[in-house]
């Protein structure tokens, strides 16, 4: 060829090539012409061409290209999935056509994940989310969940939760779920049971459908069932009547913890109490007063946060008598808030009705008190410790005296008193006791002391102290356990009643000097503080710790800047 000539070219595409290639792989198919294999699913024999089968199928591929044992067979068996789901994944493998049913779609999509058809296994995952019922749901859950797709894992569990009340009714697929699926599903606070009797009567369908096989994951699935939010005369009459669960290691405590809970929702804290979604109520973190710099402004109103939406919102204003005083003390009683003392107003009593919104005001403490603790037990109140603001600040000691409020008779009453006499100590009550922290004894010092009150005994006594003496801190309880923070502690502090042992936890994001602390799903929320300089400013910073994963971080900021303020836990209902 001449040099300097310009060669040209033509690229020549074939569009009906794809098509025409799988039509004559069809016919060399359909007149068996060439076939090299042939498989075998549920003593079926479909013959095929390894070439084919390879081109669309990771499993085949890697069986015939790797010198695997079954590339020496003319004959390869199939375990595991259907016949007609062979058939279909080979007539695609040959078409690239399938039809997918609502009553092949599961063996269908099982065999295409096996076999590695990505196509058909996708298109069968999503003909799957489209086509949930209340009735097949739970089967896609499972089978999803064990194929490890996620995406159809996470639809149809979710549609599972929403439609719960007609799975109660389609019961087939629920009695047949794996234990750790059952545990996953009504441990879920998404669960749609507006009562949890229903609940517990489902779990127990599902261990007696094979008791002897089953009895021995009740004790697992049985610490998920919301007891405490069920009536009580159903855990009289139901619960407790049946032998089988009375049988289970531990059912006792867990029963005492929801009679606990209606006597006293603030005194008991774990997985079980938070409220499901579906019955219309959230936990909600309540801050009272306190205190926006010394000396100065004081917050009278009281807001309310809720973490399911992460929003602060204004509650109500405090009652004229406890307006602009500070150092009182606050807890919970029945889902309403008591608040007592304050140095302005030393033997005020209040309760606040969260169902009313409204102040009522209760008979007046017997000795006057700020600087005090409160808590709940046993559905009485009690309020310990503090000063008397008679005389010199400098000089008054801290009181070792003990009132308890009865709700029925409406009074107050003495109680035993403390071992030793603290003010600005933290207190919280855990597993039917009250625990004392810290605080400055009469000494004007600070004390590591642990003090603990039995109100079955009627006894108090001394227990393993802090790591250090503090004062000026808080303290609440959540799962068995007793977390101290603020004051000068730089992290948390975890303190175990069973083994009277103390730990320390994570390191705290912001100073928090004078903070308040409340456990609120499960979770410490730690409000506000002091920052140690020359104007001693509150802050607006709230601190959530969860004890599950050992993580604090800091959220919603509060409406306003605090310290020595009070946070307590209430139930609201959902917007």
């Amino acid at each position: 060829m001449a040099r300097g000539v310009e060669i040209a070219y033509y690229e020549f595409v074939y569009d009906g090539h794809p098509a025409e290639v799988l039509k004559g792989l069809q016919e060399l198919k359909s007149k068996k012409h060439l076939m090299d294999v042939t498989l075998v699913a549920e003593g079926k024999e479909i013959p095929c061409h390894r070439a084919v089968l390879s081109s669309c199928s990771g499993y085949f591929r890697d069986m015939f290209c790797n010198e695997l044992e079954e590339t020496k067979k003319d004959k390869i068996e199939i375990m595991g999935i259907t016949s007609e789901a062979l058939q279909l994944l080979v007539d695609f493998a040959y078409s690239s056509k399938v039809t997918i049913t609502t009553i092949n779609a599961q063996p269908l999509f099982e065999a295409a994940n096996l076999l590695q058809i990505l196509p058909v296994r996708d298109a069968c995952a999503r003909f799957l989310a489209d086509h949930l019922t209340p009735s097949n749901c739970l089967g896609v859950w499972v089978l999803s969940h064990t194929l490890a797709c996620e995406e159809l894992a996470n639809r149809s569990r979710a549609f599972s939760l929403r439609h719960f009340p007609m799975i109660c009714q389609h019961d087939e697929e629920f009695v047949q779920l794996p234990g750790d699926l059952l545990k996953m599903y009504i441990s879920d606070d998404y669960l749609n049971a507006q009562e949890e009797e229903q609940v517990f009567e489902m779990v127990m369908k599902w261990v007696k459908h094979d008791l002897r096989q089953r009895k021995k994951f009740l004790k697992e699935v049985v610490e998920d069932i919301r007891f405490p939010h069920m009536d009580q005369i159903y855990l009289m009459r139901s619960v407790e009547a049946d032998e089988v669960v009375m049988k289970v290691p531990g059912i006792r405590d867990v029963l005492h913890e929801a009679r606990m809970y209606h006597i006293s929702r603030g005194e008991v804290s774990s997985p079980r109490t938070r409220p499901r979604l579906a019955y219309g109520l959230h936990e909600a973190m309540v801050v009272l007063g306190g205190t926006r710099v010394v000396n100065g402004e004081y917050n009278n109103d009281v807001y309310c946060f809720v973490p399911a939406y992460s929003q602060w919102s204004k509650l109500t204003s405090l009652p004229k008598d406890l307006k602009n005083t500070v150092e009182y003390a606050a807890t919970t009683l029945n889902n309403d808030i008591v608040i007592t003392g304050g140095y302005w107003s030393p033997t005020a009593a209040w309760l606040y009705s969260t169902q009313f919104n409204t102040w009522n005001k209760l008979p007046p403490l017997s000795v006057g008190r700020f600087r005090h603790k409160m808590a709940t037990l046993d559905g009485r109140v009690y309020v310990l410790g503090g000063k008397n603001p008679r005389g010199s600040l400098q000089v008054l000691p801290s009181l070792d005296s003990v009132e308890i409020y009865d709700p029925p008779s409406n009074t107050w009453k003495p109680s035993v008193p403390l071992l030793k006499g603290v003010r600005a100590c933290a207190i919280a009550t855990c597993e039917g006791k009250m625990y004392v922290i810290g605080g400055k004894d009469t000494d004007q010092t600070a004390t590591d002391a642990v003090q603990s009150y039995d109100p079955v005994q009627k006894r108090w006594s001394f227990r393993t102290p802090m790591p250090m003496a503090e004062s000026c801190f808080s303290a609440t309880s959540v799962n068995a356990l007793i977390y101290a923070v603020g004051g000068r502690f730089q992290a948390i502090q975890c303190y175990d009643p069973n083994t009277d042992r103390w730990q320390e936890l994570a390191q705290s994001l912001a100073p928090w000097d004078y903070c308040s602390v409340t456990t609120c799903d499960n979770k410490l929320y730690v409000t506000g503080g002091r920052v140690e300089d020359k104007v001693k400013k509150g802050k607006d910073t709230v601190q959530c710790y969860d004890p599950a994963n050992d993580l604090i971080e800091l959220v919603h900021p509060m409406p306003v800047k605090l310290f020595a303020h009070c946070a307590v836990t209430i139930l609201k209902r959902r917007r």
